[in-house]
């Protein structure tokens, strides 16, 4: 089966947010609930949207989704379906000249959500393989790091947005987290990778791929 591309016009508007206070570990005063988290960053519930997250850096200076999320504005990255949408961006400058970096982001679906059929679906759908193991999708995404494996990719609308993260690694001007390795480089396990369930069923989304 054909899955059409899910389009619409995206405004992700940036906000400079000057604040005369020094950086505690939150943006605001009023902290809604963290659903996720990790070494750069945290995920909360928006109340005021609840089909949207908002997702704040939390530790690093450089933070590869920051890079990530400025690459998606820049290049309109969102008309592939295979790229998270990002609504809205605001850095907050606190008192002493710290920088922290919050997106509001479609809210997507973590993988291990996906049952059998849908996974099995996705394997099909992308890779042409047949299987009986959930856990196939997780494994043929995590070699995607291997070019080799983008070539054997069936799905062109997919396989375009991976070709794309492979070309996106030269366009980071930042270190990465690790003072020792000279740039960021691919990080494609399945906690980088989120779904978008949709009335055309499940869509896998890069949704950090870089450390």
């Amino acid at each position: 089966m054909k899955i059409s591309r899910l389009l619409e016009i995206i405004d992700s508007p940036t906000r400079e947010i000057n604040l005369n206070r020094k950086y505690s570990g939150e943006t605001s005063a009023r902290k809604p609930k963290e659903i996720g988290s990790g070494i750069y960053s945290s995920v909360y519930d928006n109340p005021a949207d609840p089909h949207t997250v908002k997702k704040t850096q939390s530790y690093a200076s450089s933070d590869p989704f920051l890079e990530y999320v400025e690459l998606i504005i820049k290049h309109k990255l969102w008309e592939n379906p295979h790229f998270p949408r990002i609504y809205g961006t605001k850095y907050f400058n606190f008192k002493g000249g710290l920088r922290r970096g919050q997106w509001k982001i479609e809210r997507l679906h973590k993988i291990h959500t996906l049952n059998l059929e849908e996974s099995k679906g996705l394997v099909e759908r992308y890779f042409g393989v047949e299987t009986e193991s959930k856990y196939t999708l997780i494994r043929l995404l995590g070699d995607l790091e291997n070019k080799k494996t983008i070539e054997n990719i069936k799905d062109e609308t997919f396989k375009q947005a991976a070709i794309k993260i492979h070309s996106l690694i030269d366009d980071l001007p930042r270190v990465s987290f690790d003072s020792t390795v000279p740039r960021a480089g691919l990080d494609l396990h399945g906690d980088n990778f989120m779904i978008r369930r949709t009335s055309v069923g499940p869509q896998v989304v890069f949704m950090d791929p870089f450390a």
